[in-house]
């Protein structure tokens, strides 16, 4: 009898565990799409409906890894990593202006740079898996940039909390132009490389829709930075040899439409401007310099690299902290880390970016799948270099989405080969 329930009950365990691992992938689905709708936002908390399905997604993670061994196994590595990381922060947040502020900026980053990377070579431990996480999180950046199109047609108002800026620059499921630049840069490297690596018509066509959401929304964002990051997006696709030359005519017409529908939306938009002239902007050579934006930044660089010799244990991570020069913080992702953060901080940061790039597992695992996600980190950290994206979604996401990539190839013999249709049924 005792030993019936004792089977019993072990089966019942198993199926408990497997439930939570299956609800936690489903929720991390969920969270890497509303990660980029920073729009939704639960009450006054001003939490997002991403890191609250993520956070669920945490939970049966946990619960799933309850009975294994190997739930606290801690690596040195990531001991020394995150320790340096803690303690940076800690530091720092001695001279915050606003302390508590910056120690939760620090468990922010924690979060999405340690523990998010954890949960998700966990939750996706598999290439169909891997897949299907790379497309919710493009998907959730074609429904941001979509959102430039609902407000160019019914008007700004119909996005509560957003707006259309004097320059006629959309911000679509986004709080700022800039999010959505770095959101629909992102987005679109991802949805390319999956429409490459697409198996089927209906894989390929919902690549396709959400490439053409993201590329009309960075567009209508006209964020020179976004377009700079999927220049070097596509570049990596070239150099690792996955454009095909009929592909590489595709893009180009498809390019074409998408800057065609961009173009007309931005002609019936006041005093907008086009991405040529938002280059010229940025760089200052219209309108005699006066909104040369990349003078701006380079200034603050200056300035933070001059104050943290004054300070080499940074000046707080809470935003009030991270102004530089009275008006404006660093935007620059390293640089960023280590004014507010200082050079503890900043050297853990920057180790937490590298580590999934080390070894030679990205020269022996050539799919294209591995090729979109690389592409994407790139670009992604390439957007950072111009912008304050210390604890950004749309950066530590593909990071952590690499992470996956290099576990995957691992341990499996043919990593990452396998496609999604040919891969084992579930969630």
């Amino acid at each position: 009898m005792s030993t019936t329930f004792h089977r019993s009950t072990e089966v019942a365990q198993m199926e408990k565990q497997d439930f939570a691992l299956k609800a936690g992938r489903v929720l991390l689905y969920l969270g890497l799409t509303f990660v980029s709708i920073t729009v939704l936002r639960f009450g006054e908390s001003g939490i997002t409906f991403g890191d609250i399905f993520i956070f669920a997604s945490l939970v049966f993670t946990i619960l799933s890894r309850l009975d294994r061994s190997d739930l606290y196994t801690l690596r040195p590595g990531a001991v020394i990593i995150t320790g340096m990381l803690v303690i940076g922060g800690l530091l720092a947040t001695f001279s915050a202006l606003n302390p508590l502020g910056s120690a939760l900026v620090l468990v922010r980053i924690l979060i999405v740079a340690v523990i998010l990377p954890w949960q998700a070579i966990y939750l996706l431990s598999d290439t169909r898996f891997l897949y299907r996480g790379a497309f919710a999180f493009a998907l959730g950046g074609g429904i941001t940039g979509a959102g430039t199109i609902a407000q160019s047609v019914l008007g700004p108002g119909v996005i509560p909390g957003t707006e259309i800026t004097n320059a006629g620059r959309y911000t679509g499921f986004a709080q700022h132009v800039s999010d959505t630049g770095g959101i629909t840069s992102a987005a679109l490297i991802v949805a390319f490389g999956l429409i490459i690596a697409a198996t089927t018509r209906r894989q390929r066509f919902g690549a396709a829709a959400v490439a053409l959401g993201a590329g009309i929304g960075l567009i209508l964002s006209g964020s020179v930075s976004g377009l700079i990051a999927v220049a070097v997006g596509f570049l990596i696709f070239v150099i690792r040899r996955a454009i095909r030359p009929g592909t590489a005519v595709l893009i180009a017409v498809a390019g074409a439409a998408v800057f065609w529908i961009a173009s007309a939306i931005q002609a019936a938009t006041s005093n907008a401007l086009d991405p040529w002239q938002r280059i010229l902007q940025t760089l200052g050579l219209s309108a005699g310099g006066r909104y040369a934006t990349s003078e701006i930044r380079a200034s603050t660089y200056q300035t933070a690299v001059d104050k943290t010799f004054l300070n080499p244990f940074g000046y707080g991570l809470d935003p009030a902290s991270s102004i530089v020069d009275g008006t404006f913080p660093a935007h620059n992702l390293l640089l960023a880390a280590l004014y507010q953060g200082g050079l503890i901080f900043a050297i853990a940061i920057l180790a937490l970016i590298v580590r999934p790039f080390l070894g030679r597992w990205l020269r022996t695992d050539p799919s294209t799948l591995t090729t979109a996600i690389l592409a994407t980190a790139v670009s992604a950290f390439v957007f950072a270099m111009t912008a304050p994206s210390m604890y950004n979604r749309y950066f530590w996401v593909p990071i952590a989405l690499l992470l996956v990539a290099r576990s995957l190839a691992g341990t499996t013999k043919d990593p990452l080969r396998a496609s999604p249709k040919a891969s084992p049924k579930g969630v």
